[in-house]
């Protein structure tokens, strides 16, 4: 017997370290998607993990691939 909603997911998963002034979730999400752009229907979610990370989901280990280990720097925050 199988639960959906307990299902493993199979996108994989960052982990988006932040470093400076602490930024909301919004624009962790904003700054990806310019960089990462994907499908139509996916909804970039940044979740806070700790005090100076997020954790991200991405679509496919190829949008992973083209956004890890870069460094992004925030427009109007020292971030």
């Amino acid at each position: 017997m199988v639960k959906e909603h307990l299902a493993p997911t199979q996108t994989p998963i960052a982990r988006v370290q932040v470093t400076g002034l602490m930024v909301p979730a919004s624009v962790v999400e904003s700054q990806i998607a310019r960089r990462c752009p994907v499908r139509d229907q996916w909804k970039w979610e940044a979740i806070q993990h700790g005090s100076d990370a997020y954790l991200v989901s991405f679509p496919s280990f190829e949008d992973l691939d083209r956004v890890d280990g870069i460094q992004m720097n925030v427009p109007s925050a020292n971030a």
